[in-house]
């Protein structure tokens, strides 16, 4: 029997967090995407094969960008160089992903597109 994915938003650590202690852990909300918008984020992905039979994935800035602006929905605990607290601006997505490191960018996005595959009952957080 098929079994609808969740829409829900869930919360996120990253792996190099989960050893820290909970307070200081940084949370990331994060969402599945709708059907159409992982229509589109196919749409702009293209795959090539390099002479030795691996595949090559082409545009994966994009992909990733796109992936954080759909399913990023928010933070906790996220601070900058000084301890200061970055507010995620959910009127300006685009402008709080600029704050993220791209190896966390990779990470979250990885993250939201497990979710939208598997939903949130599988979700390995």
């Amino acid at each position: 029997m098929a079994i609808a994915l969740s829409r829900k938003t869930v919360d996120y650590i990253l792996e190099s967090d989960r050893k820290l202690d909970k307070s200081e852990q940084t949370i990331f909300k994060i969402k599945p995407l709708s059907a159409k918008q992982y229509a589109r984020i196919q749409d702009s992905m293209r795959f090539s094969r390099k002479d030795n039979g691996d595949s090559n994935i082409e545009n994966l800035g994009t992909y990733t960008y796109e992936v954080l602006l759909y399913g990023l929905v928010g933070w906790e605990n996220f601070k900058d160089a000084d301890s200061q607290e970055v507010k995620f601006n959910s009127k300006a997505v685009d402008e709080s992903i600029d704050y993220l490191p791209i190896d966390v960018r990779y990470e979250l996005a990885n993250a939201i597109m497990e979710l939208s595959l598997l939903g949130g009952d599988k979700e390995k957080n």
